[in-house]
């Protein structure tokens, strides 16, 4: 029986350790805020303050929307980072040489948010607000596409229904 329950003991003990390390691996990575947008491309406006004078993001900042959570991306000019820090989660760049951009997680919206950005092994804090108010839907070419077959629709329908009361009308003897 004190085997049983010492077997028992030890499972639990494995088990909760296992899971503490889990969650306080999870604790490190950079969150992203929620969003209430639907999945997407967007640009939205951005507030840089602090770090490099010579450094500075261009605009407009593109934002993916995926699974109600913002990722940003980041072209800088000015600058080559080697990495930007959010949350304590080290993002290298997804384009590099004559741009610099980055894709990070916003994780506050209409507040500032910190980014540390590393070039050669110097740290750089920039303070960061994403404006909800300024954020716009990107247009692809699949949204013109069915807008331009919606109007089609409507001119092919109004084409079918103008043949159809000719064709019903009577004739007129001249």
């Amino acid at each position: 029986m004190r085997k049983t329950i010492s077997a028992i003991f030890a499972v639990l003990l494995m088990l909760c350790l296992s899971l503490s390390a889990t969650v306080s691996f999870a604790a490190d990575k950079a969150v992203p805020a929620a969003l209430n947008k639907k999945d997407g491309s967007y640009t939205v406006p951005l507030e840089l303050k602090g770090g490099d004078a010579d450094a500075s993001v261009e605009e407009p900042v593109f934002l993916k929307v995926a699974d109600g959570k913002g990722y940003a991306t980041l072209t800088w000019s000015g600058v080559s980072y080697d990495a930007l820090i959010v949350d304590g989660e080290s993002f290298a760049p997804t384009q590099t040489g004559s741009v610099n951009s980055f894709e990070i997680p916003v994780t506050a919206f209409d507040k500032a948010m910190r980014v540390t950005a590393v070039k050669d092994g110097e740290e750089v804090e920039y303070g960061m607000t994403f404006s909800t108010g300024g954020i716009h839907k990107v247009r692809t070419i699949k949204d013109y596409l069915l807008v331009v077959a919606a109007m089609f629709a409507v001119f092919l329908i109004a084409v079918l229904v103008s043949i159809r009361r000719m064709k019903a009308a009577p004739e007129k003897e001249a």
